[in-house]
Parts: C-alpha cells; structure tokens; sequence
C-alpha cells in the first residue's frame, strides 16, 4: 500500500497525481526458482522509472524477454480476483 510519505523531503504533505502510462527501464532480473504455484517460472521482475515523475514502480514480464536498460515501457492494468486491480509494464512495441 503507498504511503504518504515523501522519502526525498520528509514531509507527510502529499497527494494523488496523474502521471503518464510511460516509463523507461532501470533494471531487471529473471526469477527461476518457484515459490508460489500462481507465478510459474520463468518470470522477468522489472523496475520501470515513470517518466516525468521521480517514482519508481516494479512489474513482471513472463519468461525471459530481451530487454535494455533505457528501453521505452508502457503501464497496463491487471485484473485479479476481489476487484483488485495492479499496475504492471510492458516493453512498448519498436512501432510506437
């Protein structure tokens, strides 16, 4: 759950923004190990830095894509059970 707090100024004086569904990525790492039976493996974590904003925000990607540190990354939305609904990024197509 995001809190509201600023890690840069301390301050607890914050609020809800709309930013852009783009980003870049920063990093990522394949997980191969198995440790719960809804996520097979492989899968790829990665952390996307929102373009415009200064947040960084963490998605997966499955198996192995190739990737690029800088590479153009696009938000969507995942819909799960509950009505619980997850940011998530994908690399966006060379096209766009």
């Amino acid at each position: 759950m995001p809190k509201a707090y600023c890690h840069r100024c301390g301050s607890w004086e914050t609020d809800w923004r709309v930013v852009p569904g783009r980003g870049s990525l920063l990093t990522w790492t394949v997980v191969t190990h198995q440790v719960h039976p809804a996520h097979p493996v492989p899968y790829t974590v990665v952390l996307v830095a929102v373009d415009g904003c200064g947040a960084h925000l963490v998605g997966s990607l499955p198996g192995r894509p190739e990737l690029a540190t800088g590479q153009p990354m696009e938000v969507w939305f995942e819909h799960l059970d509950h009505g619980v609904v997850l940011p998530n990024w994908r690399p966006v197509a060379p096209h766009e």
